[in-house]
């Protein structure tokens, strides 16, 4: 699993002075509780110099160390997008050019753009209606993969529809008695009664051993359209589960991909998803997420959510859903097809052809580099 670098640790041990040695931090310290009406929207909270951004508090980066605090997040939830990286830091973080900084370090990473190949919309997908967790459960399976030590080739993908909370389990074969495992002796004595699942028309979900453990757990099946497997919510993760293995086996041998599922899931449930405008594990589990930095902050938030503000919170996602899927109905199917002209000299990335095989899956998308000749 990725840890924590020694030189991060050393950041957040040492932000205070880092803020002193700011000149534009140092200028505001020496001036809170001197008056202003700018300084009154800063305060110092056991010298850590705070601001007040949209009614909450936030840590002033100082710019000496800003690119460094991306970095960690980007590469913490492996590789995360631009909207990603800055929910994470602007829960607990402020600095005036953020967004900026942030889109032009993932911009140009490395491995991001040897890993993320670049998709096109050929229809608007609608999202499928669940108002609460463990209402509706969407099941897929991921691979063939390389075979691991523990003879594991797959992953089953469970996807909570409202709230986007996701497991994943690796497992020898891609058989319904192995879901069936995975939801009756893990996923329900540990979350709770699932009403319904949703799934495709594979042989291992339409056969009679699958029908009877259902009826008998008190669980409802919807298959999706025949020879349609986007339909599957739990397939459009497909795309991000992929990049996540890839950067998080970039150095690492292959056949220990089931290593990196937990954190894995950390990426998928703990940061910000652009569906919900929230995170899954605060909806899905009914508490905030605990941040690295929290230990060496003070936390200025309950950690707790209350029946009442979760219903809330839910209430808001779900909805939110929605809206994000109507308004890709409504767009073109082309709208974000877009094409770059690139000049003679420039170096450019070309897309491997690998031959299809279980490695080709976490293999990289992109070959380095190759330079436009007229």
């Amino acid at each position: 699993i990725i840890q924590d670098s020694p030189e991060t640790q050393e950041i957040f041990e040492n932000f205070s002075n880092l803020q002193r040695s700011d000149s534009r931090l140092r200028y505001i310290r020496e001036r809170v509780g001197k008056g202003g009406i700018i300084l009154r929207s800063y305060r110092l909270q056991e010298e850590i110099l705070y601001h007040l951004v949209r009614e909450r508090w936030k840590i002033e980066i100082p710019s000496s160390v800003v690119d460094k605090l991306i970095l960690y997040v980007h590469n913490k939830f492996l590789h995360s997008g631009v909207k990603k990286t800055l929910h994470i830091l602007k829960e607990s973080f402020t600095f005036k050019s953020l967004r900026k900084r942030t889109r032009a370090l993932i911009k140009s990473c490395n491995i991001c753009q040897r890993v993320k190949g670049g998709t096109y919309l050929h229809a608007p997908a609608l999202s499928v209606p669940s108002d609460s967790p463990r209402n509706l459960v969407a099941i897929d399976f991921y691979g063939p993969l390389p075979e691991t030590p523990n003879r594991f080739k797959f992953i089953i993908v469970v996807l909570d529809i409202a709230t986007k909370f996701v497991r994943l389990y690796p497992v020898i074969k891609a058989s319904g008695a192995a879901v069936l495992d995975c939801l009756l002796l893990d996923y329900m004595p540990r979350y709770g009664q699932i009403r319904k699942v949703m799934v495709d028309n594979g042989t291992q979900f339409t056969s009679a051993l699958w029908r009877s453990k259902l009826r008998i757990a008190n669980i409802e099946c919807t298959h999706i359209a025949i020879r349609h497997p986007s339909a599957n919510p739990a397939e459009r993760y497909m795309k991000s589960l992929g990049q996540y293995m890839r950067v998080a086996l970039f150095h690492r041998p292959h056949d220990q991909w089931h290593l990196m599922l937990p954190h894995i899931e950390e990426c998928f449930n703990d940061s910000y998803h652009t569906s919900t405008q929230a995170i899954p594990s605060e909806l899905f589990l009914g508490r905030r997420v605990e941040r690295e930095w929290d230990s060496y902050f003070p936390v200025n938030i309950d950690r707790i959510l209350t029946p009442e503000l979760l219903s809330q919170e839910i209430a808001a996602a779900t909805g939110e859903a929605r809206r994000q899927s109507q308004l890709r109905a409504r767009q073109e199917d082309n709208i974000h097809k877009s094409f770059t002209e690139f000049g003679e000299g420039d170096l450019v990335w070309i897309r491997a052809r690998n031959i299809s095989s279980p490695s080709a899956r976490i293999f990289h998308k992109f070959l380095p580099q190759y330079i436009v000749h007229a």
